[in-house]
């Protein structure tokens, strides 16, 4: 899987977040992270403080195996997971689980953060 860093957000999305992450309101680094469910299509756009124990919760939950796609690190996931939320919106399931198309998926993969 691949690892970023993002404290600013390019295509489009960078409003902000320069502010937000030098900002005198304390923000904790952490992750937004991609889960598969293996044997769907699905993926699930979320954020953590600590992602072992975040994808040990959701796992006992989870009818379906998961796998960990991506996780980029960041200076305020809940505003990189809500822009990126936004973004794939037209592709959005349930809740925080997604379907995105193969191209989609493989553009995000690979979408470098800085």
């Amino acid at each position: 899987f691949a690892k970023g860093y993002e404290c600013g957000w390019r295509n489009g999305y960078d409003e902000g977040c320069e502010e937000i992450c030098t900002t005198s309101e304390h923000i904790e680094e952490g992750s937004v992270y991609l889960l598969l469910a293996v044997g769907t299509t699905r993926i699930k756009i979320g954020h953590t403080l600590s992602l072992e124990r975040r994808i040990a919760i959701l796992a006992t939950g989870c009818p379906f195996p998961l796998r960990l796609l991506r996780e980029i690190i960041t200076c305020n996931p809940p505003f990189l997971e809500s822009l990126l939320q936004k973004r794939f919106a037209a592709y959005h399931v349930n809740r925080e689980w997604f379907e995105l198309p193969m191209d989609v998926l493989g553009s995000l993969l690979i979408e470098e953060f800085n």
